[in-house]
């Protein structure tokens, strides 16, 4: 009894298996895959415009030609 009930859960355990490789195959054909690829494109493009302004910022607290070159420096590095 213990033998057909242990080969009763590892049959479906496998075929548990299957079902969850289809589904998942059927999302990355829906375009999940390439929504994913554009979320990660933008927090990319966010994060940089972050940098960017916290670095400019930064330079504000400087006066004169140190002023000129941090915002020179932060230019060169993180682009405008």
């Amino acid at each position: 009894m213990k033998k057909a009930l242990i080969a009763v859960a590892i049959a479906s355990t496998w075929a548990f298996g299957a079902q969850a490789m289809t589904a998942s195959e059927t999302r990355a054909s829906d375009g999940s895959v390439a929504k994913v690829a554009e979320a990660r494109k933008k927090a990319a493009e966010d994060k940089t415009d972050a940098n960017y302004a916290a670095a400019k910022e930064r330079c504000d607290a400087l006066s004169g030609a140190s002023k000129d070159a941090c915002v020179n420096d932060v230019k060169a590095n993180l682009g405008e």
